[in-house]
């Protein structure tokens, strides 16, 4: 029976084809009127109606045509009016499944994401219903994968729903009772989909969860050897999650495995993200001048690749170690090359982290005023993503400049705020204590750089053991 759906899956490959020529001129003819004339020149020209005009207009329909949504409503709206030949019976199945996926990715570009998701959850039911349909489910996967890591940086929110529904979808695939793809396949699907979810949760400092998700990733890959490329994927995953947490000498012997894997299996890609973890743990530790040494020497790699992503990641991480440093120059160099890069590429958050930097280097330079104009222009940006946590730290910066040029009032003011929004974020309570206890030595005139940096530490080591008791020093 398999065999037998094989076989129409390729016929109905060879014959789309075959027409996909013939019907090119009817796309242009259409695409030439009006969205609200579609349907009546269809109507008009009943010849047009086929499978190779749907599927030739939503081959427009993925590109960067600003009608993409109403084309795919059109061909919902008359898929299931034409006549397919019997050597060709999955035609219309896998034009519906289509036409769906691509509207799920037409929504989220029109930032509908809960009718996205709606979209890919029914394109994926679709195609589930055929175990040779397995080629386009893993499609519909790796577009909503994509969709993650596109919005983590801008929307971290919607990149965690888009995530949890890529998760239920594949986890959906190891049901039994029915015809499957082979095993292999599907648990290198769903172990991507946890390993994504992990990764979401990683960046809204959830990391619990993110160490859970990767250890259920894990657990899917383990029974499959061949599964090599994407067990290492898995340990890169979770030694950015223990970095992230704090516990650096736990995330670096991963990051030597993976490296390792990387190596073998050619992936030169994830070799220099290897070394870009191996710099952020070095960094994390204290050792910044190790890390800019590591940094520098990988800028050749990543431009050599043309990957700018890559690219404006090392220059960030450059800049922010060498602020630490006290080289300013050096640092703002890199960081001005990052935000350049960030910016073409469309990441507000990691524009934001270089404005972060960018701030705390000018409030050491004493160029207070300005730092804190970018102080807060990288705060907007965390809170304009509900990333509390994030916009408190960068909080705890603009507390302390106010407290370098003695403007006590404004620094408890400040205090005070990010204690009401750590409250209302019910953000773990020690956090809290920490930061009232801030506000009351800035509003006691007791409070110092070295105050604020003690109650940072503090909150950064939450991440870690989040039931640290805050000690007051002495």
């Amino acid at each position: 029976m398999r065999e037998d759906r094989v076989a129409g899956l390729r016929r109905f490959g060879n014959w789309i084809s075959a027409g996909r020529e013939q019907a090119a001129p009817l796309v242009r003819e259409l695409l030439e009127h009006d969205p609200t004339e579609w349907d009546s020149w269809l109507t008009g020209r009943p010849e047009a109606r086929s499978v190779q005009l749907f599927e030739g207009l939503l081959q427009v329909a993925e590109g960067d045509d600003p009608r993409s949504l109403p084309l795919t409503e059109f061909v919902l709206r008359h898929v299931d009016s034409v006549t397919v030949p019997s050597e060709a019976d999955l035609a219309l199945l896998f034009v519906r499944g289509h036409a769906r996926r691509v509207r799920g990715l037409a929504l989220l570009k029109a930032n509908d994401p809960h009718a996205a998701l709606q979209a890919y959850d029914e394109a994926a039911a679709i195609f589930r219903t055929e175990p040779v349909a397995h080629a386009e489910l893993k499609r519909v996967l790796q577009e909503l994968s994509r969709q993650v890591v596109a919005r983590i940086d801008s929307v971290p929110l919607e990149s965690l729903a888009i995530a949890g529904r890529a998760v239920a979808i594949a986890d959906s695939l190891a049901g039994e009772g029915r015809e499957q793809a082979p095993a292999e396949a599907i648990a290198e699907l769903r172990a991507r989909a946890w390993k994504d979810l992990g990764v979401v949760y990683r960046c809204l400092a959830r990391f619990s969860d993110s160490l859970a998700a990767i250890d259920r990733a894990d657990a899917i890959v383990q029974p499959f050897g061949r599964l090599k490329h994407q067990s290492a994927i898995l340990q890169l995953a979770r030694a950015g999650t223990l970095d992230e947490a704090g516990r650096h000498d736990a995330a670096m012997p991963l990051v030597h495995a993976a490296r390792t894997a990387f190596r073998q299996l050619g992936d030169t890609r994830r070799l220099l993200l290897c070394g870009i973890l191996e710099g952020a743990i070095l960094q994390h530790s204290g050792r910044h001048r190790d890390a800019v040494v590591l940094y520098e020497s990988l800028l050749e790699n990543a431009r050599e690749r043309n990957d700018p992503d890559l690219d404006a990641t090392l220059h960030n991480n450059a800049g922010h170690a060498l602020v630490e440093l006290g080289e300013f120059a050096a640092a703002g160099e890199h960081l001005g090359q990052a935000a350049a890069l960030f910016d073409r590429l469309g990441r507000p958050l990691k524009i934001a982290g270089t404005q972060l930097a960018r701030g705390r280097m000018l409030v050491r330079r004493g160029n207070i005023e300005e730092g804190l104009a970018q102080l807060h222009t990288a705060r907007d940006q965390f809170l304009s993503r509900n990333l509390v946590e994030e916009a408190g730290l960068c909080g705890l910066d603009i507390v302390e400049a106010h407290l370098s040029r003695g403007a006590a009032i404004e620094a408890e003011a400040f205090a005070r705020q990010i204690v009401r929004e750590f409250t209302a974020a019910h953000l773990n309570a020690r956090a809290i204590t920490a930061l009232q206890y801030l506000s009351e030595a800035v509003a006691a005139r007791n409070a110092s750089a070295a105050t604020v940096e003690n109650v940072r530490e503090f909150i950064h080591s939450l991440r870690r053991r989040p039931d640290a008791e805050f000690k007051v020093p002495a």
